[in-house]
């Protein structure tokens, strides 16, 4: 666990949102690290990696990895029983069941 995603999202106004949203850049990060690696570059995001050559092919499996880990950790957050967020987590608890 990321100690400053979850600072955020605790003390954010849709912590389910930002959850998804932090979660997300951190893992897209580490993943794009990893192609970046495996071709002598420094890229650690997928907009700098995509304008400076790496192709949707390679790109795509990195967003789509980042996207549902984020959904999963959007899943599991830990939230005070707000209504709205409420919702929003089961909707998306819905969704990642569905989409699986």
């Amino acid at each position: 666990m990321n100690r400053l995603r979850d600072k955020l999202a605790a003390n954010s106004n849709h912590p389910v949102l930002a959850t998804f949203v932090a979660s997300f850049l951190e893992k897209q990060e580490k993943e794009v690290r990893k192609l970046s690696k495996t071709r002598n570059k420094t890229y650690t995001n997928i907009l700098p990696a995509s304008r400076n050559g790496v192709g949707l092919k390679a790109l795509q499996p990195v967003f789509e990895k980042a996207l549902n880990e984020a959904l999963w950790e959007a899943c599991a957050a830990d939230i005070d029983e707000d209504y709205t967020q409420g919702n929003i987590k089961r909707y998306l608890q819905t969704y990642a069941k569905t989409a699986a």
